[in-house]
């Protein structure tokens, strides 16, 4: 993997995180503030972004470690 994938990796995961908390931004105001001028806060939305990520991980954290050796448990079936 050259820099310019990772670059491109980090910037894909940077927008998805930007996106998710632009969603729960505008969901807040319920949709009063338009989403563009949401999206153009992007260092908060990203906070956002990561704190949805850790309440979704603490509440579901029983389904989120099964989904996790699930897929862990296919990875080794197939080698």
């Amino acid at each position: 993997m050259n820099n310019q994938t990772g670059d491109t990796i980090v910037e894909g995961i940077f927008y998805g995180l930007n996106y998710l908390g632009a969603l729960f931004h505008w969901s807040v105001f319920f949709g009063k503030k338009s989403f563009q001028n949401v999206l153009q806060s992007s260092f908060i939305n990203c906070i956002i972004g990561i704190l949805a990520i850790v309440l979704i991980v603490i509440v579901f954290k029983n389904e989120v470690l099964h989904f996790l050796l699930s897929l862990i448990k296919n990875r080794l079936n197939h080698n």
